[in-house]
């Protein structure tokens, strides 16, 4: 009788530990599907959540020197200049894209009869094949996506104009529904975590600048034109680690096929670029982030891909930051920090930063 008890009470014990497992992977895919789902709806939140991180040391030290309304409203001043100077640098680019443009339209042409025809004698058929046509009407929805990205913008200085003052109430709000001991515990680890949160941000801003400057510089140096373009492109693609700095280097190499005549230049583009952008991963980012934690390539793969999924280009951008901040949060606590060691590079660092 002991012997059926005994291996009833495995079962159930089977049977709950299944349940429970079952439950929770039914809990992920509705929560990732949800996250799909409301993309248009969440993407501007979080994107003001990294404004407001990005912008809450400039609030406490004005907050030294000046009332809060004060610095409330210089911290915002400064952030909305920032933002001023970064979609002026989109715009910029875009002009100078659209300048430049019909001075490569007749090499466009004809590299890409070559290409066809290339392909037509090795057997391959291009009779359905993306035509300039195609190019054109993919351009037009990019400007129809810049313009709802410029909607979401004003959605987002929303956000962060609200969201400012309000941050500072969380910690009576806590103390109020949680108690004094719970609320400290809390308010501690959201201070440590936003800390190191900041501190990440900070670092993938200053090495973007350093990759927009250096990328933009070189090609004046070489004469490729639109430069400015891909310092700009540099600067965005600097926020996906690893794949960033490769992608980065090829549309200046492809431009110099089109403008210069010989290998040479596009060679002498690759290469210095290779150079100056391992120069910059290897060198001056890991003493810039200093002792702040490295994802893997693996992860940086598999976070863009899932991102990216979920959110599109928007969704490719934040990866990093997104999957950076979920380990900060797992770091934070004892029974998550394996999650952590397995999505970095190096476990032994530190975040606190």
């Amino acid at each position: 009788m002991r012997l059926f008890m005994r291996v009833d009470s495995e079962r159930d014990e089977i049977f709950d530990s299944l349940h429970r497992r079952s439950v929770i992977i039914i809990m992920v895919i509705a929560a990732v599907l949800a996250i799909k789902l409301a993309a248009d709806f969440l993407a501007p939140i979080v994107i003001a959540m990294f404004l407001v991180a990005l912008a809450w040391p400039i609030k406490t030290f004005l907050s030294r020197h000046m009332p809060d309304s004060l610095s409330y409203t210089g911290s915002f001043i400064a952030l909305i200049g920032g933002l001023a100077i970064f979609v002026g640098a989109i715009y910029l680019s875009a002009t100078e894209v659209m300048e430049v443009a019909p001075k490569y339209q007749k090499e466009i042409s004809r590299f890409w009869k070559e290409t066809k025809y290339e392909l037509a004698v090795n057997g391959v058929d291009t009779t359905e094949k993306v035509n300039l046509e195609d190019v054109r009407n993919f351009a037009s929805q990019l400007l129809l996506n810049f313009q709802e990205s410029l909607l979401s913008l004003v959605l987002v200085i929303a956000y962060v104009m609200l969201a400012l003052p309000v941050v500072t109430t969380w910690s009576s709000k806590l103390r109020n529904c949680f108690g004094e001991d719970r609320a400290e515990r809390v308010l501690s680890a959201l201070q440590q975590i936003g800390k190191s949160f900041q501190n990440y941000l900070v670092a993938m801003l200053i090495c973007g600048s350093i990759s927009a400057i250096s990328t933009y510089l070189l090609l004046v140096l070489l004469g490729v034109d639109l430069a400015f373009t891909w310092g700009v492109l540099a600067f965005l693609l600097s926020f996906i680690p690893v794949i960033g700095a490769f992608l980065t280097v090829i549309p200046p190499v492809i431009l110099a096929f089109l403008q210069f005549d010989n290998l040479g230049m596009p060679l002498a583009v690759f290469l210095s670029m290779g150079c100056m952008h391992m120069f910059i991963g290897n060198i001056i980012e890991p003493k810039i982030q200093g002792r702040m934690l490295s994802l893997s390539p693996l992860v940086v793969l598999i976070s863009l891909s899932f991102w990216g999924f979920l959110w599109g280009i928007p969704g490719a951008l934040l990866a990093a930051p997104l999957t950076h901040g979920g380990i900060i949060v797992c770091n934070h606590y004892d029974r998550t920090r394996w999650f952590s060691c397995l999505l970095l590079e190096n476990r032994k660092k530190d975040l606190s930063g």
